[in-house]
């Protein structure tokens, strides 16, 4: 994406910004809004769902000042950020590199310092089948350079929806006749080679990333399968065992999931709550929606 392509964007995305109130002063934790219930409720309405194409649900950085999430902007796949400063959230801008086009589905680090995502490197031949999965450091000056993650996680495949756990293991989706979910090990800073998720998870009908308890003690992914309540696809939670097995999915029932297709989940690094996407297929696309948040308490088992 070249300098006055990003700049038509940002005019673009600014111009959005006043027609649905992001002028506006705001103030507090998760942009001021209220807390939410035991109910999923829409998350931070005319703010960050919009008449946009919201894609996938916000990560929040561990201090929670800075948030990002995805949008379906001018055709094309794009990250939108604020950040808290002097207890005042800033506007909504487009995150942009140079060295990426594309920029999806980001993911905070546990600690907060790294930011996980997934795109096409800037130049490629290809627009569609080489999305890799990236991450970029923060630094004290803002972020750093975007690092291509590189083999055995990535691949001449569609590597996407990276999530990663306090260990630094990755979990990621490749596509291509299905969806299939794998487990990358770190050790000694060399990632293994992706082990692939058990059946229960890898069914080929899931439809987003898994996000993983930082701890590998739960994971929660969206998946079509017999007793769900329609639209596509649910949230469904796995517990690990001790001994490392994961257990049976369970859904996450119906103050979470709703007749269309909920996906995408984000649990905030404070363990406070979920975020998630809810889509709908509208002109043959299916993603239009917007995001919603519940109380973790929600599903979470003590």
């Amino acid at each position: 994406m070249n300098k006055l392509s990003r700049a038509i964007l940002l005019f673009v995305a600014v111009s959005w910004g006043i027609c649905f109130g992001q002028n506006r002063e705001l103030r507090g934790p998760y942009l001021g809004q209220e807390s939410p219930g035991m109910t999923a409720e829409e998350f931070a309405p005319g703010l960050v769902s919009t008449e946009l194409h919201e894609h996938i649900a916000p990560t929040f950085s561990l201090d929670g000042k800075e948030v990002f999430w995805s949008v379906w902007f001018e055709g094309k796949e794009a990250l939108f950020t604020r950040k808290e400063i002097d207890g005042r959230w800033s506007e909504r801008t487009l995150l942009t590199f140079d060295e990426v086009n594309r920029i999806d589905g980001a993911y905070f680090s546990p600690e907060g310092s790294r930011l996980y995502f997934y795109g096409i490197a800037a130049g490629s031949e290809s627009t569609e089948d080489n999305w890799d999965v990236w991450y970029v450091d923060r630094q004290q000056s803002g972020w750093g350079v975007p690092v291509n993650i590189g083999a055995p996680i990535n691949s001449e495949g569609f590597e996407i929806w990276p999530a990663v756990t306090r260990s630094g293991a990755l979990y990621f989706g490749m596509v291509g006749e299905k969806r299939t979910f794998f487990r990358s090990e770190l050790r000694a800073g060399v990632f293994g080679k992706p082990q692939k998720l058990p059946k229960m998870i890898n069914t080929g009908l899931a439809y987003s990333h898994i996000f993983v308890e930082a701890d590998e003690r739960f994971i929660i992914f969206s998946s079509e399968r017999e007793g769900g309540y329609g639209g596509g696809g649910d949230l469904y939670i796995c517990h690990r065992s001790p001994s490392g097995d994961w257990g049976a999915a369970k859904n996450l029932g119906p103050g979470i999931n709703s007749e269309k297709l909920d996906r995408f989940p984000q649990v905030t690094l404070d363990g406070k709550y979920l975020f998630f996407s809810r889509h709908e297929i509208r002109d043959g696309m299916t993603g239009w929606g917007d995001i919603f948040w519940v109380d973790a308490k929600a599903f979470i088992e003590h």
